[in-house]
């Protein structure tokens, strides 16, 4: 095409393929041996088992949110789902502060210097002779991972000639596997929806589960992974519901102001995403009807399908959330189609009208933006912001913003450019790329007060 570039490809050549790790977890973590393993988890099956027994004699047809914890790294977990009739995944959530115990721990791994670094008389190469000493006695992998075995031991395999030395050795392998064994391990919640047939098949895969090394037939050998490096498997009860999301302390807060009088408390329900569309609705309506005999009500809902939201804006008298606060669980609280209870992400802050006098360095900028932001509309046209920003407003925002409402953006539009006030720094010398993303509502208490 007349005006446009010639491009130049360079020539093509076979790459090496990365062979996939396909060990369980990570190579520093320890897990449970297959008889412990067994021991743990087997009551743990048995009482999710039970529970849908229980139910579905008294007449339902019960579907729980399945919580299986595990420790390391497990990839392709929807995978083994969908080997499971009656499963569906819903969510994973990363996990970063796991304590460890007797069964799950960081095992310590020996540097092939580690001697020479702690003990003066003892040379790099000695340090490199006694971790292969380590090594071909079965104390450590041939990666230098601790085995599960006494160190005491070690010391018959420790040469005469670092016989001085030998209690030093032996401290230090245990003081640093200590210490390395109380570190917090990293894993996964697995999240899943399932009703009694799947857990029928699960625990008869955990049943045929009869030996650590042995895989499961296929397609199901992915269950192998996740049954040895699995912690926890329980339901997502009431408690996980309420649990780190600020709900607690937002209605202890309202209570006080509310408690008595007439008023409703206000809040956010977080469902589990259901992919199937009636399925939504029809957990919308019993949603609704579970709120509507609490004498509460439904404000609005929203469903994002690109991020798997979906959610409900409700309130309650003040006795019902009192109720909860006591650990008096009513329907709406036990129901397993809520994932979360939050606070109404809303607030109301004071805003100073006139801004901080100080004295801005103004003029041209030039180049390319590296810096984007992404907020409401700013005054484009303010003195000490001319010629700083590069405006793209593809949705047409900014057509119809009222000044007041542009405060937000245009003192993120100073901040960016212009730095903090304390901080007596320069200007930034490139534009800066401002997308308005936010308009104001007009229907908003702030507009309409009560």
């Amino acid at each position: 095409m007349p005006g446009k570039p010639l491009l130049i490809f360079p020539a093509p050549s076979a790459a090496v393929r990365v062979k996939k790790n396909t060990g369980f977890g990570s190579a520093s973590y320890h897990f449970p041996d297959f008889f412990n393993q067994k021991d743990r988890l087997t009551p743990q099956f048995e009482s999710m088992q039970q529970s849908f027994i229980v139910d579905t004699a008294d007449g339902l047809e019960p579907e729980y949110v399945l919580v299986i914890e595990t420790v390391g790294q497990i990839e392709d977990f929807q995978r083994a789902v969908r080997a499971i009739p009656g499963l569906e995944w819903l969510a994973e959530i990363d996990e970063e502060a796991i304590e460890p115990d007797d069964d799950f721990y960081q095992t310590y791994k020996i540097g092939k210097s580690l001697f020479s670094k702690q003990i003066q008389s003892i040379k790099r190469k000695q340090s490199s002779q006694i971790w292969d000493l380590l090594r071909e006695n079965a104390f450590i992998s041939n990666d230098g991972y601790l085995f599960d075995k006494d160190i005491n031991e070690f010391q018959q395999f420790i040469p005469a000639e670092f016989s001085e030395h030998s209690e030093e050795i032996i401290k230090i392998i245990r003081d640093e596997s200590i210490t390395c064994r109380k570190q917090l391990l990293s894993g996964r919640l697995f999240l899943s929806m399932s009703n009694k047939q799947a857990i029928d098949m699960l625990l008869s895969l955990w049943n045929q589960w009869d030996s650590g090394d042995k895989k499961l037939p296929e397609p199901y050998g992915k269950w192998t992974e996740i049954f040895k490096q699995t912690r926890t498997i329980k339901r997502w009860d009431a408690q996980d519901r309420l649990r780190d999301t600020g709900i607690i302390e937002y209605w202890k807060e309202e209570l006080v102001l509310k408690r008595g009088t007439a008023s409703k408390i206000t809040f956010e329900i977080e469902l589990w995403y259901r992919n199937n569309e009636d399925q939504r609705q029809e957990i919308q309506e019993k949603i609704s009807a579970l709120i509507s005999n609490e004498n509460g009500s439904i404000i609005t809902t929203c469903t994002i399908k690109e991020i798997r939201f979906h959610a409900i804006k409700a309130e309650l008298p003040p006795q019902s959330i009192e109720k909860v606060l006591n650990s008096e669980y009513t329907k709406i609280f036990s129901c397993n189609d809520v994932m979360l209870f939050r606070p109404v992400g809303q607030c109301r802050v004071a805003v100073s009208p006139e801004g901080t006098q100080r004295d801005f360095e103004s003029g041209n900028t030039d180049g390319e933006p590296i810096v984007a932001i992404l907020d409401g509309a700013p005054f484009t046209h303010h003195n000490l912001l001319k010629n700083r920003l590069i405006v793209d407003d593809p949705d047409d925002f900014g057509s119809n913003y009222p000044a007041n409402d542009r405060k937000h953006g245009t003192a993120m539009a100073s901040l960016v450019c212009h730095g903090e006030l304390d901080a007596q720094e320069e200007p930034l010398q490139r534009p800066v790329y401002f997308r308005p993303i936010m308009k104001p509502d007009t229907n908003d208490f702030v507009n309409n007060p009560p």
